[in-house]
């Protein structure tokens, strides 16, 4: 009976320490579940939490989708609209380059035909400068020939002038003798000396306006 009931003592501290150790494992079981379910609502949370930012994020991309949208469809009415426009403008260009094309084969007919001609105008010109030189130069040999002439018939005036001098100082010396012979004598030389002054300034004057002539004829030629 004694060892029977110490047994039974026995399975009954046994089975106290057991339950004990199975609560206090119980305890430890439930406060873990109990971390986890809140870790699960914490992460829950989160995930709503990111679900709403995601959502908002959503909701901003189809608004600017639809913005885009919209604006590629005005880009698309924008490239329609300029597409005829260009191509209206190319037809016209084209048109103009053909315009032009045949106006530049035009222009090489007349270029080439011009250049003839300034070929045809240089040869004339050089032509006509040559044989306006040669006029001159015959020219020039003539009035030089002229001047000579005249500048003998004025160093024969001088003479004559000088020898008309002496014969009047001759006569001068005779005057009280022979004064009514004096003064025709001076009137005479007078005269003669009237006419070859004048004489002398004609030629003179005709020929400085004839080397005036010749000047601005030189200097024509010598511009062009």
């Amino acid at each position: 009976m004694v060892q029977a009931s110490l047994k039974l003592n026995d399975d009954i501290k046994n089975t106290i320490s057991r339950l004990e150790t199975e609560r206090e494992n119980s305890k430890d079981v439930v406060d873990k579940a109990l971390k986890d379910m809140m870790k699960a609502q914490q992460d829950a949370e989160s995930e709503r939490q990111h679900v709403t930012v995601l959502e908002n994020e959503l909701g901003k991309i189809r608004r600017k989708e639809k913005d885009l949208n919209s604006e590629l469809q005005q880009v698309r009415h924008d490239w329609h609209t300029k597409e005829a426009v260009y191509v209206e403008v190319n037809q016209k260009l084209k048109t103009e380059l053909q315009d032009l094309l045949a106006r530049e084969s035009v222009a090489q007919v007349l270029a080439s035909e011009r250049a003839a001609d300034n070929q045809r105008l240089v040869e004339a010109q050089s032509k006509l400068k040559k044989s306006i030189e040669d006029l001159l130069s015959r020219e020039l040999n003539a009035k030089d020939a002229t001047i000579a002439e005249i500048q003998n018939s004025l160093n024969l005036a001088q003479e004559r002038e000088t020898s008309l001098q002496q014969q009047l100082d001759t006569m001068t010396d005779e005057r009280n003798r022979l004064e009514p012979q004096s003064q025709q004598l001076q009137a005479a030389h007078a005269m003669v000396l009237d006419q070859l002054k004048a004489r002398l300034q004609r030629v003179q004057e005709a020929h400085v306006a004839e080397l005036i002539r010749l000047k601005a004829q030189f200097e024509k030629l010598r511009i062009k």
